[in-house]
């Protein structure tokens, strides 16, 4: 059986090619997970 870790994230990189898209998952993480470290790569 497999077994899953649910630890949260504490920190969390963006790589993305369209900056929108990008910076626009970069709020919903940030609106989501105020605690975590959200950065784009």
């Amino acid at each position: 059986m497999t077994a899953y870790n649910m630890t949260a994230a504490r920190q969390v990189i963006i790589h993305g090619d369209c900056w929108p898209v990008v910076s626009a998952v970069q709020a919903v993480v940030r609106a989501m997970r105020p605690e975590c470290r959200c950065d784009i790569a």
